[in-house]
């Protein structure tokens, strides 16, 4: 029974990781009754509810957090993710941009963000998102192979092919890629 805040977060980090669900619960009570003002309780227990299925009350629990700490980037990635993961794109490029302005770097925020774009259909957003991190990544074939995917759908042909061939020289053994070619190609 660990009296320090920051074990007692790295306790219900890996009760969460492994699925013990009753620990983490009995874990983030002992450290919100330790410190009830501690902001990494609010993010841990918005992932406790993630973790039982709760999904819709750790969106809640991180829209109260950010309402009263607007800065908190993570918090703000936690919720973006899930809006993102609940099909909410709009509501989660919302938070990705100032994301990715505070944290330029940050190449998964970039990309998630460029996700949540394309799956809202927003194609010239998400080419845009995709050429930055081409532009710091030259080897992010995901990137490389959603790019082909857009100028796919747009009928850019030579464009998709010539992303869908730069992502299989990054990494040749993706069949899903060979067949995206090929449609390109034909």
């Amino acid at each position: 029974k660990p009296d320090n805040i920051d074990l007692l977060h790295q306790a219900i980090i890996l009760s969460l990781k492994l699925k013990r669900d009753k620990e983490a619960a009995r874990l983030l009570n002992q450290s919100c009754k330790l410190n009830p003002s501690h902001p990494e309780n609010t993010l841990l227990n918005a992932l406790y509810h993630q973790s039982i299925g709760k999904i819709s009350h750790a969106i809640e629990i991180l829209t109260n957090q950010l309402n009263n700490s607007p800065r908190n980037n993570k918090a703000q990635l936690l919720l973006a993710n899930l809006l993102h993961d609940q099909g909410e794109y709009e509501k989660a490029i919302n938070f990705y941009h100032p994301l990715i302005k505070a944290m330029p770097e940050a190449t998964d925020i970039h990309y998630q963000c460029a996700l949540a774009h394309s799956q809202n259909k927003n194609y010239s957003s998400a080419k845009e998102q995709f050429t930055q991190i081409i532009k710091k990544h030259p080897t992010h074939h995901h990137s490389l192979n959603l790019l082909g995917q857009i100028a796919l759908h747009r009928e850019e042909y030579r464009d998709a092919c010539d992303h869908f061939s730069k992502a299989l020289y990054i990494k040749p053994n993706q069949p899903e890629i060979w067949h995206s070619l090929a449609q390109a190609e034909f």
